[in-house]
């Protein structure tokens, strides 16, 4: 009982110090709300006006557009580990508690995890939202008892940011993080260049252009889920086709998978070279990429030394000493074939993993929604079709 009076008591005076330090304007600050000592510009069309006391933090995000919105606490600028608070415009419709805590898990939308009722500790925080522009307002203790990050009234902060596509929670259209001092004013127009550069295609917690990522996907895609299987399948298929058009077909889609891969492969080497935060081939997908050019590179000199198929029927001909030269030279063939396909088979799945991970580190590091589910059903129907053409083919060939 004593602990809740003195909490109470505590409240009331903070909130007329707020009061009276924006009436009496003790401070000279930015910010004209006279509810709010200082304001900081994020983004051209995201503000936040904020004042403090010993005990609170009384804040209010201001976005000039429609969505969720999200500022959160970190200890080191990354999401994972920090916490956020998020305004819901939906649930504030619905007459629903509408702006909550969140503990960051993760990257992914799961790992956004709301707090237990205990944690719930905001107190007077809404989201507002009209046809033009979403307001979330909030008053949060500055250091809290259940482990949350503290926030100290003088001295540097860091804060993260989000602003969400729609008023429904999921992905957020734009995100980044900014150091801030409570307490002093700062000079927004030093801190507006770092923060738009987060916001403009940068992830703030990754360091990776999302832009330049997002080409490294699609043209690797575009080697291994669209140019290699059907270079495969122009061979695995050779027999009904005439053989002009499928060594055509073969050797253009292999080279051209080889140009395409070296080239999204270059993409990531830049990128991750401008990227602090990470290190060359430290991750799984890296090293994955690294085998695949060398296994890619492998593979078109080895079609550049196939052995002559017409060499082979011309010794059919000869006598039995030329025999052993027919055998040595099927033998050697029919190596060649075995080494080339095999090594196509490996890169084929090779690519299925790189895909796989290389879609859930977008998604983890630009908070994107995945899209693994469609790229399984693609790879289960390209299967089902291949299998079931191919099937038909030799029931054809054995009717003959």
């Amino acid at each position: 009982m004593k602990v809740g009076l003195r909490f109470i008591f505590v409240l009331i005076t903070d909130i007329l110090l707020h009061k009276s330090c924006a009436s009496n304007n003790i401070v000279s600050c930015f910010s004209d709300d006279p509810w709010y000592d200082k304001y900081i510009r994020i983004s051209p069309d995201l503000v936040l006006h904020w004042s403090v006391s010993d005990y609170l933090l009384f804040g209010s995000l201001r976005y000039e557009g429609i969505g969720w919105l999200s500022i959160g606490f970190s200890m080191d600028g990354s999401m994972i580990g920090s916490n956020a608070i998020v305004g819901h415009p939906d649930l504030a419709f619905e007459g629903k508690p509408s702006v909550s805590k969140f503990n960051l898990d993760s990257k992914l939308i799961n790992g956004v995890v709301h707090m237990t009722p205990d944690e719930q500790t905001l107190i007077n925080s809404t989201v507002y939202q009209d046809t033009n522009s979403t307001v979330l307002t909030f008053t949060k203790i500055l250091n809290e008892e259940n482990g949350d990050i503290p926030i100290s009234n003088s001295g540097k902060n860091i804060f993260l940011w989000a602003i969400g596509k729609s008023n429904t929670m999921g992905h957020h259209k734009a995100s980044g993080s900014f150091d801030i001092d409570l307490a002093n004013c700062n000079n927004d127009e030093s801190l507006k260049e770092p923060i738009l550069a987060a916001a403009d295609g940068m992830s703030a917690s990754s360091g990776y252009n999302k832009k330049a990522m997002l080409a490294h996907g699609l043209v690797g895609a575009m080697a291994w889920s669209f140019i290699a299987p059907v270079s495969i399948a122009t061979a695995s298929f050779r027999r009904s086709i005439p053989i002009k058009a499928w060594i055509f077909m073969h050797v253009m889609g292999n080279l051209s998978c080889y140009v395409l891969t070296l080239f999204s492969f270059v993409i990531a080497v830049v990128e991750t070279s401008k990227n602090s935060q990470v290190s060359h081939f430290s991750r799984a997908h890296h090293i994955t990429g690294l085998v695949i050019v060398i296994l890619v590179t492998f593979q078109i000199m080895l079609g550049t030394a196939r052995p002559p198929a017409q060499k082979e029927k011309n010794l059919k001909a000869i006598g039995q000493k030329e025999n052993k030269e027919v055998e040595t030279s099927c033998t050697s063939r029919a190596f060649w074939y075995t080494l080339h396909s095999t090594t196509g088979v490996v890169l084929l799945l090779l690519s299925m993993f790189q895909t796989f991970s290389g879609l859930s580190l977008f998604s983890e590091q630009f908070g994107e929604r995945s899209i693994l589910p469609f790229y399984w059903v693609l790879v289960i129907v390209y299967i089902f079709f291949y299998l079931i053409i191919r099937t038909s083919i030799s029931i054809i060939l054995i009717k003959r």
